[in-house]
């Protein structure tokens, strides 16, 4: 997939903001999505097979789902990785199960609600 592809599937669920990571160590990347509630299941079922695609990468530390208890609508995504930013558009926003993913959660998510997207840059502990 080309970059002009991940920037199309970018577009189908648009943004309130963005941050890149930039440090050496990796990112914690942190997406906030919104969904009827009802559609939970559905959600499930579109990520688990990405969760398990991301999760067999050597540079995949960790990811997890969560809903917001006070706002049901309102779903996480945090995952960290090895590598940054430009890592991951390059190595699993162009993947074709990315891009479905991303097209199949667009017709769940809430038209109303944009979607935040963080990457901070990992910080090692010792």
């Amino acid at each position: 997939m080309s970059s002009a592809n991940v920037e199309e599937h970018r577009k189908l669920i648009p943004f309130s903001h963005f941050i890149s990571s930039t440090g050496n160590h990796g990112s914690l990347m942190v997406s906030d999505v919104f969904i009827d509630p009802s559609k939970l299941n559905k959600l499930i079922e579109l990520l688990t097979p990405c969760y398990h695609k991301m999760h067999a990468y050597p540079e995949c530390k960790f990811i997890e789902m969560a809903q917001n208890p006070q706002d049901p609508a309102h779903i996480r995504y945090v995952h960290a990785w090895t590598k940054g930013t430009d890592w991951f558009r390059e190595n699993i926003e162009t993947q074709p199960w990315f891009a479905e993913y991303v097209k199949e959660l667009a017709a769940i998510s809430d038209k109303s609600k944009k979607r935040s997207v963080e990457h901070f840059n990992w910080i090692p502990l010792k």
